[in-house]
């Protein structure tokens, strides 16, 4: 089905698609207090995981995580934690210099030391980690707890009603069991947090909330700050069962799934957006060495070679900035989510009943043909040549719309320009070659699930 904005049902449940960015705009924000619901699945809401800001439903809650979140995530307050971006990128150069060929461990570690540092002031150890260990936990529990096809309630909730001793009511006991895991992680990571104030070891949003008036909101803090670094999905749970990777030919693409999802486990913020996208990056350097070069020759044009980009250099490098944007828009790190109305409601002629499943398609948004010339093709100049205005700018669209935009837009962009402006200025980004000395190009194949990351490729 195509056309900005259609319905079906699907096992008896309403479905409105949205493929516009304009019917967006006009539904989820002319409406925002309708659609602002993210209904979580409901061995999530049993296992305690809808605590936080990604699934909160009460309103009044929600406010004050997003309050808490304004604290280190708009413009001026994260200019507070630039030192941390600044010496986590210096780290991710370093890690590429020494071991090039594991740079997709090394993406997968720069949003995790920046966002746990940001979250709870933490210093993430090189491996082995006690704390991400346990962290990794929760993941694990969340992925299984949100996958549609593992439990029954999720299609029927009236179970969830039953008493526990009834026969098959072992998924209550066991989401009780993920509740006391998760309710102890946050727990564990606050407690760091307050261990520490007397110290001052490194501001954190857990040590600015103990500090401001919503100091004794102990467990929106707890569960806010948790979520900043756990993330909306998990990078494991999108790639190939580890069974079936194991089985293939070493060397072979999932094999290498195996490798990667057992490193993932050792650090749960391995999935957030930007490491979908600066994936992506290594991926179309490769594929458009011209876009690489000039790209290139802007920052030495601009910078020189006698420091290296920082932020404050965005607007001086427009094509590095047309480059992220085309990045976004072209490989768009989450394809689609989804809202709920709160109450039945008529748009446009179209009855939407409460609960209805409404999918905010990403994708087809930012590859209209309508809206782009060439959407399939990867072309940073277009940006160069045409004013973008709120329905057609990636960063306009890809963060999302009405209440639940995404809150880190601005830790977003801030660590994906200055991760790919000071990649470009440091190094040059090639296809390899096998020991044949033949080249050995990188499919271009994309994860299926709610984050795309590009599958195993070498550089």
């Amino acid at each position: 089905m195509t056309g900005p904005i259609y319905s079906l049902r699907i096992l008896g449940s309403s479905m409105l698609v949205l493929n516009s960015a304009s019917e967006a705009r006009d539904l989820i924000e002319g409406k925002s207090s309708l659609y602002a619901p993210r209904p979580p699945p409901k061995m999530v809401e049993l296992a305690g995981m809808d605590r936080g800001v990604l699934f909160e439903s009460n309103p009044v809650r929600m406010r004050k995580s997003r309050k808490l979140l304004h604290m280190v995530l708009q413009p001026r307050e994260l200019r507070l934690f630039d030192p941390t971006l600044v010496e986590k990128n210096s780290r991710f150069l370093h890690n590429l210099l020494q071991n090039p060929h594991k740079f997709l461990e090394h993406i997968r570690k720069l949003p995790a030391g920046v966002t746990l540092a940001l979250s709870h002031g933490y210093e993430v150890q090189e491996e082995d980690d006690p704390y991400v260990a346990m962290a990794d936990v929760t993941v694990q529990n969340f992925a299984k707890a949100s996958d549609p096809a593992a439990f029954l309630v999720h299609w029927l909730p009236i179970l969830a009603k039953l008493p526990t001793f009834l026969p098959g009511m072992q998924f209550k006991r066991l989401a009780l069991s993920w509740r006391q895991q998760y309710t102890a992680l946050a727990e564990r990571g606050h407690e760091h947090v307050e261990s520490n104030i007397v110290r001052k070891v490194w501001p954190s949003l857990t040590s600015l909330a103990l500090a401001s008036e919503l100091k004794d909101e102990r467990d929106i803090i707890m569960f806010t700050a948790t979520q900043v670094y756990t993330g909306e999905q998990l990078y494991w749970s999108v790639l190939p069962d580890v069974a079936d990777a194991e089985r293939q030919p070493r060397g072979s693409r999932y094999s290498e799934f195996s490798d990667l999802r057992h490193l993932s486990a050792k650090n749960p913020v391995y999935s957030r957006q930007s490491t979908a996208t600066l994936s992506s990056f290594f991926l179309m350097m490769m594929k458009h060495p011209d876009v690489q070069r000039r790209a290139q020759q802007e920052i030495d044009q601009v910078i020189g070679d006698e420091r290296l980009p920082v932020y404050g250099d965005r607007p001086q490098l427009p094509y590095v900035e047309s480059l992220l944007k085309e990045l976004l828009r072209c490989c768009p790190p989450i394809p689609a989510v989804t809202r709920a109305p709160a109450q039945d409601d008529v748009h446009k002629g179209y009855y939407i009943p409460k609960g209805t499943v409404v999918v905010v398609n990403f994708w087809a948004m930012l590859h209209d043909k309508t809206r782009y010339d060439e959407p399939d093709q990867f072309r940073p100049d277009r940006w160069l040549s045409r004013d973008a205005d709120v329905n057609t700018d990636p960063f306009e669209v890809i963060f999302g719309f009405g209440r639940r935009t995404c809150p880190g837009r601005h830790l977003a962009e801030s660590l994906l320009f200055t991760a790919i402006a000071t990649t470009l200025a440091a190094f040059d980004i090639a296809v390899p070659r096998d020991e044949q000395g033949n080249l050995v190009e990188p499919t271009g194949e994309y994860s299926d699930g709610g984050i795309m990351l590009v599958y195993y490729h070498a550089c």
